[in-house]
């Protein structure tokens, strides 16, 4: 894959607050996002070490769905109408997003048309892309990592909806506070998520 002036797997440009934990390693952001988390700190090691690093260590290339012709969610993806439930389809930031389903299926939205995600895609959403995510079916849950990748404050968070108790942030951590090798790998995805040409 050619992203941004290097040549890899996308995972390896995908940046993991805690990504040192992953190596055996204690490191700053991971205490800086265990604050954040307070008492779920283990879990969010956990959530790091095992859930995120093996998700993004198994993407594939045909998983990466975004902007690109061919490469649409809903050109690639069963189609299906969308039905807001947390939030409308007009919803966007002036920030690229990544979008990465981890467990169940996903009603989402991107630009306005409809489609759902199986565990282990990604979305990329370039700045200003309206975008929305609804369950399937009412009582299906689902959780997703979303990467935010503005300028001034780039975050992860991993969300939960559930039919009993709803929409909930499971994890929300700082990637200001990365090292800097990590914080240069979010500047690629910015040039990814802005660019004509998918990953390979």
């Amino acid at each position: 894959m050619e992203a941004a002036g290097g040549n890899g797997h996308l995972g390896q440009f995908l940046p993991v607050a805690g990504e040192r934990v992953a190596q055996g390693q204690a490191g700053v952001a991971l205490r800086a996002a265990g604050a954040l988390a307070g008492a779920t700190s283990v879990s969010l090691t956990q959530f790091i070490g095992r859930e995120l690093v093996g998700a993004l260590g198994q993407l594939e290339p045909g998983r990466v769905l975004g902007p690109w012709r061919g490469h649409r969610p809903a050109e690639r993806r069963r189609r299906m109408k969308f039905a807001p439930v947390l939030y409308d389809e007009d919803h966007a930031h002036g920030h690229a997003e990544l979008c990465l389903l981890l467990e169940g299926r996903c009603r989402f939205s991107f630009a306005h048309e409809g489609c759902v995600l199986s565990p282990g895609d990604l979305v990329v959403l370039p700045a200003g892309t309206p975008h929305a995510e609804a369950h399937v079916e009412p009582g299906q849950g689902y959780r997703l990592v979303w990467w935010n990748l503005s300028e001034g404050d780039p975050r992860l968070h991993a969300t939960r909806y559930a039919r009993r108790g709803g929409f909930a942030m499971e994890h929300a951590m700082n990637l200001a506070l990365l090292p800097a090798d990590a914080r240069e790998r979010l500047q690629r995805l910015r040039g990814l998520a802005g660019g004509t040409k998918p990953p390979d």
